[in-house]
Order: structure tokens, then sequence, then C-alpha cells
């Protein structure tokens, strides 16, 4: 698994290769943040430092926030839209959440070449075949997701009534309208008439 020395030397490389990465790094000195990747014992403490991060194995006195996950729940999030809840992926957080927040939002930003780092550890044709599976695994999660969401909305609309369609809202909405514009129009009468 990624070792804490690794990661520390790619997160500089891409700082050093990224400085809009490089400014955003600034915004997270003094609020440290730890990462633990649950089922593979690794603990990754990230602390920016004014040039370059540092991956230390034991917790800072200045740890402000802990994240808890499964390697490839952390993934799925970093690679997910930027809106997306921790809780959306079994990610359970301990401390500041705006620091939690700050560092994810930091690790997204960054251009890392993962099928670089993948081939570093696993060797060049493993690497390119993890990364592949990795990009389609994403993919075709997010077709699935999309597929499932139509399936549903249409099943509760048709199928079950439970939910009404858009052109029932439209009417709905349009109906509330009308009737606001009636009470109005009462309400100004009855000021009339007072």
């Amino acid at each position: 698994m990624l070792s804490n020395s690794i990661l520390e030397t790619l997160l500089n490389q891409a700082l050093a290769l990224d400085s809009l990465a490089a400014r955003e790094s600034q915004h997270l000195i003094a609020k440290d943040l730890g990462i633990i990747l649950e089922g593979v014992d690794i603990h990754w403490y990230l602390v920016a430092q004014p040039q370059s991060i540092q991956v230390l194995a034991q917790p800072p006195q200045s740890l402000q926030a802990e994240l808890h996950a499964l390697p490839f729940s952390l993934l799925r999030y970093l690679l997910s839209p930027p809106a997306s809840p921790l809780s959306a992926f079994n990610i359970h957080l301990s401390g500041n959440h705006s620091v939690a927040m700050a560092w994810m939002d930091f690790l997204r930003s960054m251009e890392i070449d993962w099928e670089a780092l993948f081939a570093q550890i696993l060797g060049d044709v493993a690497g390119h075949g993890l990364n592949r599976w990795l990009t389609d695994l994403h993919a075709g999660h997010k077709q699935k997701h999309q597929e499932f969401e139509k399936n549903l909305v249409e099943f509760l609309q048709e199928e079950r009534h439970l939910l009404p369609s858009k052109a029932e809202v439209d009417v709905f909405m349009n109906e509330v309208d009308s009737l606001r514009d009636d009470l109005e129009r009462l309400e100004q009468r009855i000021d009339r008439a007072s």
C-alpha cells in the first residue's frame, strides 16, 4: 500500500508542478488532517508547511480533524463531484469539519498522475491496468447510478403513483399561483370595502 514517504513525495512533486495547488496549500498551514485507512492499518497525518506537505506516521499535536475510511471509499470520494457528502462514501469524520473539507478540496484540485504512481508501486503493466480499471469502474458506477435514479423516479411516478410527474407539479404550482393571486385580489376588495 502507499507508504507515507511515497505519498509525501507524490504530493510535493505535484505541488512543484502545480502553482495553483502550491498557493492553495498555504491556506492549510496549521490545519493538520489525519487520514486513517481502515482494513490496511495505514495512518497518514497531513501537515502543510510553507513550501511542502509532510506526511507523518504519528499524529501531530496540532491535529484538528481525522477521517476514517476504507481505501477505495476515500478514492471514490476524491473522484466524486465536490458537493458529495462524506457520509455517502462511508467516511467518518472527527474534529473540525471545515479543516477536513479544505484538505479534501485541495486534494481533489491537485492534478495527480495516478497511473504513474500505480506504475511506480506495481510496475508499468499492472499500474496501467489498475488505472484503467479504476477509470472504467468510476465511469460505469456513474452511469449505473444515473440509470438507477431514472428508473426509480419512473417506477415511483408511473407504477406506484407515489410521486407526481413534472407536468402534474407544473399544473399544481400554476394553481397555487392562481389561488395566491385570487386571495390578494380578495384582500384588496375587503380593504376597500372597510
